[in-house]
């Protein structure tokens, strides 16, 4: 799924509408959950048996722990270990070697949500840090990449996004991180830096130039 602020993403009342994060479903969805994971021979969660690794930030060990606390208490059976990396060094050679099961972590959106799309999901991006490899995920970019017409691209990447949700699920996103800022009244030009382009404080240090005294 693509951050709401992208044109050509689900809008935020769709999200609100989907499994794990409609809230007036959640019961029902969570017992769906159970019975698919049942019928996959992983009743309870037995079987299922993995290592999450997190960067070193704070934040990434809060969510590897609500990840961790979540599933086992709905699946007792299941195994979840919390891998602490000892400092970002070894965390980054883990990384890039793609030596873990599962990891907790995110990095930089791009300001165009199809070279967003191809960073994080296609088979040769960047940021592809799980490995993600599907030709339909790949095809569907590529297209989208070459799509100059914009009502087109967004269709693209509206079965982009229905198929991340019900067919392929290459990650779990809880959130995204919020970010405030107080900036003085004869200040212009913050909104052209403003949204979520950026991990924190890059936004700050490379488009500030952008700021002039009103």
């Amino acid at each position: 799924m693509f951050h709401p602020f992208y044109p050509e993403a689900y809008p935020v009342e769709k999200v609100q509408s989907l499994p794990g994060y409609n809230m007036a479903t959640k019961d029902a969805d969570r017992a769906e959950a159970a019975k698919m994971l049942a019928a996959a021979g992983h009743e309870n969660g037995a079987g299922v048996d993995f290592e999450l690794l997190h960067q070193t930030s704070d934040v990434y060990k809060e969510n590897a722990l609500r990840v961790q606390d979540q599933l086992t208490k709905l699946y007792p059976d299941m195994q979840i270990a919390i891998k602490t990396p000892p400092d970002s060094a070894t965390y980054a050679k883990q990384q890039s070697d793609r030596n873990f099961q599962a990891v907790s972590y995110t990095i930089t959106t791009l300001p165009d949500v199809v070279l967003e799309g191809i960073s994080q999901y296609h088979s040769s991006g960047s940021r592809n840090y799980g490995n993600w490899e599907n030709a339909e995920t790949d095809a569907l970019l590529d297209q989208a990449l070459g799509e100059l017409d914009a009502n087109a691209r967004k269709e693209i990447l509206l079965t982009f996004q229905d198929k991340f949700m019900t067919e392929w699920q290459p990650l779990i996103q809880l959130y995204i991180d919020p970010e405030r800022y107080l900036v003085q009244g004869n200040i212009g030009g913050f909104d052209t830096t403003s949204g979520p382009w950026g991990f924190t404080g890059y936004r700050l240090y490379n488009k500030a130039g952008r700021w002039y005294e009103v």
